[in-house]
């Protein structure tokens, strides 16, 4: 055994190797350093092991700082490797651990790596990797600290050289990018901040949880005491959206900058930035960029995906014994990881090119489990690809997104049948899907839409919000037809904006709807007042008039194209056309009397019913739209007048003209031309009073004795206060009666001066001289003969 325990090693004069254990067949099986600083060159490896005798040598390197060289060890002879509780500085070329052979026993923990190359930090050759595989147990590498400045595609994250394996890094071990300082008494800083310290040397002491066998360090040891998991709570993710993946997330090269982020940024229109950071990465590559973006960006969102050419070669499947759970698993363990650092994950899942679709569809089984039995949203970017045809017919620049060259992308020419590059149709799909699941979701007819946000509705019946909610919802739901588009295809929807919407007085609304896709859509409009017929208009060209039902919802079903167009839906208050009244003959008394008008129509809501008014009173109430004649009986000696009143089936009504007529002959025999005194019964004619009371005195009787009367007190006419409820034609009540008092106290508004507390045909027509004299409404403006709220507020200006 070689041990060096609290030294110091200057190896800058040494070989090729700086420790060489070597191809003798001797009894040195174990090589230890401990609590030790070394300095070594930048063109020499640390350690170099060549034994190959049956015995595995035991090389131990801890708690010690060693700086400046091309790596730690090159096993190309099998060992039994133990490093923990080291800080390795910067490495300015090579690689830290170069594993060639197979049957090696691996500990690597609590150390820091750091590189200043582009170069993998542990590399394992392909004879080592299948070992991996076939015995994971053999490899502990776990709450290590890998660092490099060069942050390019295979600085870090292409862990395994020479075949997409995986490989057992335990996800304790973090991939950070702080800037590392070395000072004089030989510890190590992260962010030049020692609070923040990461590895130290001299007075600092470490608890026993943190070393690799559970025991207190002295101050004269050196490694990562502050393990990475203390550093991700004090983490605060900021408002900014990340994207981590290979190479499908921003075109074939992460240089390209036309990927996911943008299209996702510019098909929103909410967000004012996004981050992106992606690389040809293999799977565990991931975590990695996790920590990386993480601290960088510090975004409160991260998107995650994969091609599944990063996870295995397709076909082949090489190596075969890599099961679609292993990687799952790899998968999971990396959304997993951005729970920890306090971001919240997305996961869209895993692509494929088109014609292997067998095995990413596996892997998105597995992990989508996982996503829902955790809480992850969760879907699937090959899913919109099926959907979407059109997005692989035609590759810009003749290849895949981004290609120009074969320098820049390779595989220029290539057909994206056959390439899991997406060009920019497929990033704009992977966007919509990854807009669908960063929103909060809402389900139509089931939550309402807030009238400021507005929604964005998909095929499925969900829906967004489009920008900040107010609280206030719409009873509006949307169910747009989107072409034949399944449910799962986020890349098409209705967006709903622009929404005024009014649960009192008129009940009107307006919205406007936008798509480039929609074709019929229905939309069922609540908050109206029950049984109401209500006009539909698109673009202010009125389309249908429909009744509420009993919950106060009309159903009206749109069947035109989409770009932008203006809905809205108004109450009726358009009376039917005006009936004229025909000439009518005098007629006996006794006799029948026949009325005949010509006929009304309603566009709107139908015409319901004719009215005969005699006299200003209704005579016959409820005439068949179908018949435009009409007889009655019963009528007075003298001249009486009548009109019709046409009225539909929401109340709007309009009268005719006014036609007379007069009945004679009451007493029924023939004509008398004597002297009245001649007639029965005729009584001589004497001069009389009649006093207010009715009493009548005949001045030829004598004046009896006076006795005192009492005063007679006069009841005052009915007067309104105030008129606190809008009044319509068919309303009834004491506020009725109080409102014809009012008007017949004016004889060019009411001449009828009816007081019957039920508002008719002349009470309406009486509100509409009366909205007319104060430039209140007109024939040609809703409200006209309804006493809505300016009617309202003019009359009780009027009474006070």
């Amino acid at each position: 055994m070689v041990a060096f325990q609290d030294c110091s090693l200057d190896l800058n004069n040494v070989g090729a190797y700086g420790l060489q254990i070597t191809n003798s067949a001797g009894t040195l099986n174990s090589y230890s350093i401990e609590r030790c600083t070394i300095k070594n060159t930048t063109s020499r490896v640390f350690i170099r092991n060549d034994k190959t005798n049956a015995s595995k040598p035991t090389i131990t390197v801890k708690s010690s700082v060693i700086y400046n060289g091309v790596g730690l060890l090159d096993a190309s002879q099998p060992a039994i490797v133990n490093i923990y509780n080291n800080s390795f500085a910067p490495v300015s070329s090579g690689y830290f651990v170069d594993f060639s052979t197979s049957t090696n026993i691996v500990d690597i923990r609590n150390n820091i790596f750091s590189s200043t190359a582009a170069s993998p930090v542990l590399h394992f050759a392909s004879t080592a990797a299948a070992d991996l595989v076939s015995n994971p147990s053999n490899y502990i590498i776990k709450n290590n600290v890998f660092w490099s400045s060069t942050q390019v595609n295979n600085a870090l994250d292409a862990i395994i050289n020479g075949g997409n394996y995986l490989i057992p890094m335990d996800a304790s071990n973090y991939y950070l990018n702080p800037n590392f300082n070395n000072v004089s008494t030989g510890d190590l800083t992260i962010n030049s901040t020692p609070t923040q310290w990461i590895a130290g040397k001299g007075s600092v002491s470490v608890l026993p949880q943190y070393d690799r066998n559970g025991l207190a360090w002295a101050g004269s040891d050196v490694g990562a005491y502050q393990l990475p998991t203390s550093i991700a709570p004090t983490y605060t993710a900021g408002s900014l959206i990340a994207f981590v993946g290979d190479s499908i997330m921003n075109g074939s090269s992460a240089t390209t900058g036309n990927g996911v982020s943008s299209q996702f940024t510019s098909s929103t229109g909410v967000l004012s930035a996004a981050n992106s950071a992606v690389s040809g990465i293999k799977v565990e590559g991931l975590r990695h960029w996790i920590d990386y973006v993480a601290v960088t960006s510090t975004p409160s969102t991260m998107f995650l995906s994969i091609g599944v050419n990063n996870l295995s070669n397709l076909g082949a499947r090489n190596p075969t014994n890599i099961t679609d759970q292993e990687l799952a698993t790899e998968i999971e363990t990396s959304l997993q990881r951005i729970i920890n650092w306090g971001i919240t994950p997305i996961w869209l899942g895993v692509e494929s090119v088109p014609d292997d679709q067998t095995h990413p569809d596996a892997v998105n089984t597995l992990v989508n489990a996982w996503a829902q039995s955790n809480g992850v949203r969760y879907g699937s970017i090959l899913d919109q690809m099926r959907f979407n045809s059109n997005w692989n017919l035609q590759a810009e620049s003749g290849g895949y997104y981004g290609c120009t060259s074969s320098s820049n992308c390779g595989n220029v020419g290539a057909t994206l049948s056959t390439d899991v590059h997406p060009n920019n149709a497929g990033h704009a799909l992977i966007a919509n899907l990854a807009e669908y699941l960063y929103y909060t979701n809402h389900t139509m007819d089931t939550d309402e839409i807030d009238i400021q946000a507005g929604a964005r509705i998909y095929n499925n019946g969900k829906f967004r919000d489009l920008s900040s909610a107010s609280g206030s919802t719409a009873d509006l739901v949307a169910t747009p037809s989107l072409g034949a588009v399944v449910s799962g295809d986020y890349s098409k929807w209705l967006d709903i904006a622009n929404i005024t919407w009014n649960t009192s007085g008129t009940y009107s609304k307006e919205w406007t709807a936008s798509s480039t896709v929609a074709t019929t859509t229905v939309f069922t409009i609540g908050d109206l007042q029950p049984a109401h017929y209500y006009i539909v208009s698109v673009d202010d060209v009125a389309q249908q008039t429909l009744q509420a039902d009993g919950n106060g919802r009309i159903a009206y079903t749109y069947t035109g194209g989409y770009s932008v167009h203006t809905f809205n839906v108004d109450p009726d208050t358009t009376a039917p056309t005006t009936p004229t009244a025909s000439l009518t003959s005098n007629i006996s008394g006794g006799g029948t009397q026949t009325f005949t008008w010509t006929a009304s129509s309603d566009a709107s809501s139908g015409l319901l019913k004719y009215q005969l008014y005699v006299d200003g009173a209704i005579k016959n109430d409820s005439i068949a739209t179908t018949t435009t004649q009409t007889s009655a009986t019963g009528f007075s000696c003298g001249s009486h007048s009548w009109y019709i009143s046409a009225v539909d089936n929401e109340g709007n009504s309009v009268s005719s003209n006014t036609q007379t007529f007069s009945v004679s002959s009451c007493g029924g025999g023939g004509t008398f031309y004597g002297p009245p005194s001649a007639l029965p019964g005729y009584l001589t004619p004497r001069m009389q009073t009649i006093a207010p009371d009715g009493t009548v005195t005949y001045l030829d009787t004598p004046t009896p004795a006076a006795t005192p009367t009492p005063p007679t007190v006069s009841t005052p006419s009915r007067a309104p206060s105030s008129f606190l409820r809008s009044l319509k034609y068919g309303s009834k009540g004491n506020d009725v009666s109080a409102l014809q008092e009012f008007l017949k106290k004016d004889q060019t508004l009411y001449p009828e001066g009816l007081v019957t507390g039920f508002f008719g045909p002349a009470t309406q027509r009486a509100i509409r001289r009366f909205q007319e004299k104060y430039d209140i409404a007109s024939s040609s403006t809703p409200g006209y003969g309804t006493v809505g709220p300016k009617t309202r507020a003019k009359l009780n200006a009027l009474i006070k």
